[in-house]
This record gives C-alpha cells, sequence and structure tokens, in this order.
C-alpha cells in the first residue's frame, strides 16, 4: 500500500505540536501543585511518574499521617480519582513498584481539559461524578496517560486520565487468539 510522504509529515508535525502544547500544561500544572507533587520532565516519549508528597483523599484533603508514603497512597487516590472524577492515573503497584508515584500520559488531544479537572479536584471545586457506571478494581486504574486521567488519557497517550484520561479507555488488540489484548495502562478495568 503506498504512503504519502507528506500526509505522514503531517500527521508527526500535529502530533508533535500536541505533545509539546500537553508538556507545556503539565509543567504549570505541576509547579502550581509542587506542595503536593515532584516529578522529573520526560527526556521523550508522553509519560510521566509524578511522586506524591503529601497524603490525599478522594477530596484531596490532605490527610495526615506520620508513616512514610508507599504505593498504597498513591494506589488509594487513584482509585478515588477514578471514581470520584473519572481521573484515570496508574498507581505504581500496577508496575512492581511500592513507590509513591502515578503514571500520567500527556498524548491525548484531551489532556487540558482532564488537566484542569484535576486542578478544580485538587483546589476543592471538583465536583463528583454522579454515580459512576462502574469504577474500576486495582487491576484496571490507569493514568493520567495524558493527567488518560480524561485525562489520564492521562497516562501517556493511553491524567485520563493513560495518564491523565477521561477513563474508561481500554485496551484493544490481537493477542494472537483473536481476543482482547488487556494492556495494564490503557485498560479501563474489568
Amino acid at each position: 500500500m503506498p504512503c504519502c510522504f507528506a500526509c505522514l509529515a503531517r500527521v508527526l508535525a500535529r502530533n508533535k505540536a500536541l505533545v509539546l502544547a500537553n508538556l507545556d500544561h503539565l509543567r504549570a500544572f505541576m509547579a502550581r501543585h509542587a506542595d503536593i507533587f515532584s516529578w522529573r520532565e520526560p527526556k521523550a516519549g508522553t509519560l510521566a511518574f509524578p511522586r506524591l508528597l503529601k497524603r490525599l483523599d478522594g477530596n484531596v484533603r490532605r490527610a495526615p499521617r506520620s508513616e512514610p508514603l508507599c504505593g498504597a497512597d498513591a494506589e488509594a487516590y487513584a482509585h478515588k480519582l477514578v471514581a470520584e472524577h473519572g481521573i484515570l492515573l496508574a498507581p505504581a503497584p500496577l508496575f512492581g513498584s511500592d513507590a509513591p508515584c502515578l503514571r500520567l500520559g500527556f498524548g491525548r488531544a484531551n489532556f487540558p481539559e482532564v488537566l484542569l479537572r484535576w486542578d478544580n479536584v485538587l483546589s476543592g471545586t471538583g465536583a463528583p461524578l454522579a454515580a459512576p457506571a462502574s469504577a474500576p478494581g486495582p487491576a484496571g486504574v490507569a493514568a493520567a496517560s495524558s493527567a488518560e486521567a480524561s485525562s489520564a488519557e492521562a497516562s501517556g497517550g493511553g491524567a485520563s486520565g493513560g495518564g491523565a484520561s477521561g477513563g474508561g479507555a481500554r485496551g484493544r488488540g490481537s493477542n494472537g487468539g483473536g481476543g482482547k489484548r488487556r494492556s495494564g495502562a490503557n485498560q479501563g478495568g474489568k
């Protein structure tokens, strides 16, 4: 099948512009919330792994405890965000780590809207969703690939948040047997 190199160049240019604009949004978001998250800007790709510096409940009021933060804190926060606000982030325990980190992707077009929603949650002005249809279980929480947190997807292209996405993203594809392939970060959960 012939490929139009001009078309490919346009698609790549459009996607690069989207990712760079989303990275600017993410930088500003992380600067506004430097008291809650620490992070290193990615050198390549569309995934970021911010570390929680404080325990947060679902409405993001601080929940003080004296023990060090761990992956369970990130997991609890990610579950609350997806269940109450539709922001999908992948907590570190999904990747075999006990770090208090969240994976978010910033490669989706809806990333700025998801970050705004997450910003509202962090400021206490984000209203919970009306009765969610079904909240994913532990294996189905994926991040903010783009905040995939609505964001994603906030989870790297998969906040919404892959990463920050709006939630409900499901990995699809052939697994060699003709069924659905479940790719940890881009699934909505079952």
